[in-house]
């Protein structure tokens, strides 16, 4: 019901065909959103948090924010170059979908651009990568249950969904 009346509210909006694809799959989808039916892979990718993309893109308007419909925009150029370098942050850059997000070349943003079921896939990917590294940089990424001693740092909670959308839509990713 709630996917049902946020598509009503935002379908409205003028939004391009790429837009429109892309909030018909994170909001219609049954299983996307469940987190009791397995992860669907996005390029033979399991995707990290399927709830924040349905958050994030309801709170980007049902918008692309890493693809304009044809082409990487700045923001999206950014992203994946930093977490590209997630290694020099002590990051295991295997955890952010790097080895697909590091083929978004100029030859293959052409391709893409006619591909758009592919597109909204890296779309997609990379706004997962994007928010599981944000997440790990600002918490780390250790289980605390798995170490052998007592866990004493209190940790806030801040909502990085809001956040991570305004710096893509201002394309101004290193501020994030």
């Amino acid at each position: 019901m709630f996917a049902f009346l946020f598509l009503v509210v935002f379908s409205a909006k003028s939004q391009s065909a790429f837009d429109k694809m892309l909030c018909d799959f994170v909001t219609t989808d049954p299983t996307f959103c469940n987190d009791s039916t397995p992860t669907p892979l996005i390029l033979d990718e399991s995707l990290f948090f399927r709830i924040v993309l349905f958050l994030f893109y309801r709170e980007a308007q049902c918008k692309a924010v890493w693809f304009d419909g044809t082409t990487l925009t700045d923001a999206g150029h950014q992203i994946i170059s930093i977490i590209s370098d997630a290694p020099a942050q002590g990051l295991d850059a295997r955890y952010y979908h790097t080895a697909l997000l590091n083929k978004l070349d100029n030859l293959f943003i052409a391709y893409l651009s006619a591909h758009q079921d592919e597109m909204l896939a890296y779309e997609l990917l990379i706004t997962d990568a994007a928010y599981k590294y944000a997440r790990d940089i600002r918490f780390g990424c250790i289980n605390p249950t798995s170490l052998p001693f007592r866990w004493e740092i209190s940790r806030d909670n801040p909502f990085l969904i809001k956040p991570l959308v305004e710096e893509a839509t201002n394309e101004i990713i290193p501020a994030f």
